[in-house]
């Protein structure tokens, strides 16, 4: 008799360690097919959008739907440094695994300039970014839109090759100017000082004041090239 009841509580044990992991392996199975934002395929480089106007915003889903919400941002700048414009008040609720679209208004008040689309989980880390796309006026592509980028000293825009080219050229221009401007003041001062302090003007000798006048020559010399 006492045989068969501690049989029996084995048993009873083993299946509800078989239960624990059915349900684990239920679980794993579950956050693998888990809906995901695989990527934003609309607005492309090429869209253009008019403020005030309804826009299509289409995304890729991997997984199976199971009623999350993402939240959809319009964002300016660069993705490594992108700055939230706009939350749009519609939300995209994916139904089905594969593409899904959800049309949202664009704002009426919005600037013309370069932004993109971010889809994620509220409060959530992981986002999708879509390609930088126009706004603009018109709903075509202006002229206004590719020179000013962004739509307010807020955001951030990308430097142009050609500026920072200009850029580095007056620094360079600046530094060599600097460079001669003291490589010649040390000519000057080189026997005019004593263990590197400085001495009272006029202290240095007629002699040691002609002396360096060789020094100064080959420094406004090598500082012309």
């Amino acid at each position: 008799m006492h045989t068969n009841f501690v049989s029996l509580v084995s048993l009873w044990r083993q299946l509800q360690f078989l239960s624990l992991v059915l349900m684990i392996l239920v679980d794993f199975a579950i956050a693998a097919t888990a809906a995901d934002i695989a990527a934003i395929i609309l607005p492309l480089a090429s869209t253009v959008w008019a403020p005030g106007k309804s826009a299509t915003i289409s995304y890729r889903i991997s997984g199976n739907p199971d009623n999350t919400s993402y939240e959809i941002d319009l964002m300016t700048g660069e993705p490594n440094n992108a700055q939230l414009v706009h939350i749009f008040d519609k939300m995209a609720v994916p139904t089905a695994s594969g593409v899904n679209s959800v049309t949202v208004q664009v704002p009426a008040t919005l600037p013309e300039g370069k932004y993109g689309i971010r889809l994620g989980l509220p409060n959530g880390s992981a986002w999708k970014y879509s390609q930088l796309f126009a706004v603009s006026k018109t709903g075509q592509p202006s002229d206004n839109v590719v020179k000013h980028s962004t739509p307010s000293a807020n955001a951030t825009r990308p430097i142009s090759s050609a500026s920072k080219a200009k850029d580095d050229d007056e620094e360079s221009k600046s530094h060599s100017s600097s460079r001669s401007h003291i490589t010649i003041e040390s000519a000057m001062d080189q026997h005019a000082t004593v263990d590197s302090k400085p001495t009272l003007a006029g202290a240095a000798s007629g002699n040691s004041r002609l002396a360096g006048l060789p020094a100064l020559a080959l420094a406004i010399v090598a500082a012309s090239f």
